[in-house]
C-alpha cells in the first residue's frame, strides 16, 4: 500500500515536468519521488530556467522529507545534466548510447543500491 505524499507539476514555457512522491506503508520514513522529463532538441524555454526550477524542486524536497529517494528519468537530448550528479550526488545509470553515439535518455537516482540492472531496449 502506498500513499501519494507529494504531487508537483510545474511549467516553463511549453515544457511541463510532473513529479510524484509516494510513501510506502511498509517504509513509513521513505518517500519516493519519480520525475519524467522531456527536453526537446530546440526548447522554446530558457534552459537555465529549467535547470533552476528542477534544482529548486529537488532542494525543496530534500528540505521537507527525511531520506527522500529520487528517480529522475527522461529524454534530455543534449542538456548538460552534470548538475544532478555534481550538486545532488545522483548517479546516472545509463551507460550505453540511446540515440546514435549519444546518451540522450537518462536515469538518475540517489539510491544506486535499489537498481541491480538497467536494461536498454530498442523501440
Amino acid at each position: 500500500m502506498s500513499v501519494l505524499c507529494y504531487s508537483l507539476v510545474f511549467t516553463i514555457a511549453a515544457m511541463t515536468l510532473k513529479l510524484f512522491g509516494l510513501r510506502y506503508a511498509a517504509m513509513v520514513t521513505d518517500c519516493y519521488f519519480v520525475a519524467s522529463c522531456y527536453h526537446p532538441p530546440k526548447p522554446k524555454y530558457s534552459v537555465d530556467d529549467f535547470v533552476a526550477q528542477l534544482s529548486s524542486t529537488i532542494e525543496d524536497i530534500i528540505d521537507r522529507e527525511v531520506n527522500p529517494v529520487f528517480v529522475i528519468t527522461g529524454d534530455f537530448n543534449l542538456l548538460c545534466t552534470e548538475f544532478l550528479e555534481e550538486k545532488f550526488g545522483f548517479d546516472q545509470l545509463v551507460q550505453t548510447s540511446t540515440h546514435g553515439n549519444n546518451i540522450l535518455d537518462k536515469v538518475f537516482t540517489n539510491r544506486l543500491i535499489y537498481f541491480k540492472q538497467l536494461c536498454i531496449t530498442a523501440s
